[in-house]
């Protein structure tokens, strides 16, 4: 089982799933700045290139903190509050790769951002891999 195997075992599964969802979003970014979207992006001040390198610095840092975590997302609570805390570097790689100065309102957004796709992101990542995380229980279907 993977909560089972060494810490570095455990940072590159994580690793391969954060590099496998940026590419997804990168893949996605770079169809909107191909089919018009460019203007958003000139709006913004970002290149698409910025924009898909956030995608998979995210994925690397993320992606190792959950990794790294894994195996204490056994209980419900703490892997809403991992969840939460883990989205926390993929945003600010996000919002830093953006060229805006970095106000109190990218904090509030930042807190945003964890509180609303972390928790849940957490729990569905606990609902996923609960196999992992201990055999003995089946996995709900």
């Amino acid at each position: 089982m993977i909560a089972d195997d060494s810490l570095r075992n455990r940072v590159l599964w994580g690793v391969r799933w954060g590099l496998g969802i940026a590419a997804v979003l990168a893949a996605w970014a770079t169809g909107v700045f191909m089919f018009g979207g460019g203007i958003a992006f000139e709006q913004r001040g970002v290149s698409i290139v910025r924009v898909v390198l956030a995608y998979f610095a995210g994925g690397v840092v993320g992606g190792s903190a959950i990794g790294a975590a894994l195996p204490f997302a056994k209980h419900g609570v703490v892997a809403a509050v991992l969840g939460a805390v883990t989205v926390a570097p993929i945003g600010a790689v996000v919002f830093g790769s953006l060229e805006w100065p970095w106000t109190s309102f990218h904090t509030v957004v930042l807190t945003l951002f964890c509180l609303i796709l972390g928790v849940p992101a957490g729990l569905i990542w606990r609902r996923i891999f609960w196999a992992d995380l201990n055999p003995a229980r089946p996995r709900r279907k």
